[in-house]
């Protein structure tokens, strides 16, 4: 499968292409997008080439991986979403993560939205998993805006707790 462009009334996603590292590991190593996307951890370059190249053959075989978020108007991306299969299941989760100026505005609820549709429409997975830390609440209030349901707490992490949520083929809204 080929990757594809997804469109939202104030958004463009377009797939990580290799030009993206640079802008990629600048978001990522900024300190309130690295709490909880990276455990606070100041991932080296090497990791978002990585990240861009899975994603890349993400896509190539399974028809999912991430995007990078452009809101009209803004000169730059404002963050990404996207797709990746979780370690040692079948199952694939949902992650995104915005340039802090751009929290509140509603693009992670609109972008992932959309990412979901195409999944659980287009490719035609029955359900994908949510998780997040445990502090990080403005996560759940988007994945609650998502229409996910809440599956178990794990005591896992850097925070000591994960959440986990799933959203449903029949639930998005």
């Amino acid at each position: 499968m080929s990757a594809v462009v997804l469109t939202t009334e104030r958004l463009r996603l377009r797939p990580f292409a290799r030009d993206d590292v640079d802008a990629l590991q600048a978001q990522w190593t900024q300190l309130d997008v690295r709490r909880y996307l990276w455990d606070g951890r100041v991932i080296a370059r090497p990791e978002v080439v990585a990240v861009v190249e899975e994603s890349i053959a993400s896509f190539a075989t399974r028809g999912i991986g991430f995007w990078v978020i452009e809101a009209r108007g803004a000169a730059a991306p404002v963050g990404f979403v996207g797709l990746r299969a979780i370690p040692g299941t079948a199952d694939i989760e949902l992650y995104y993560g915005l340039e802090p100026a751009h929290w509140g505005c509603g693009f992670a609820t609109e972008a992932s939205r959309a990412v979901l549709r195409y999944a659980l429409e287009a490719v035609g997975v029955e359900h994908v998993y949510v998780r997040m830390d445990g502090p990080n609440l403005r996560s759940v209030e988007v994945t609650k805006r998502l229409g996910a349901d809440w599956v178990r707490t794990e005591a896992t992490g850097a925070f000591g707790s994960t959440l986990v949520y799933v959203v449903r083929r029949a639930g998005v809204s």
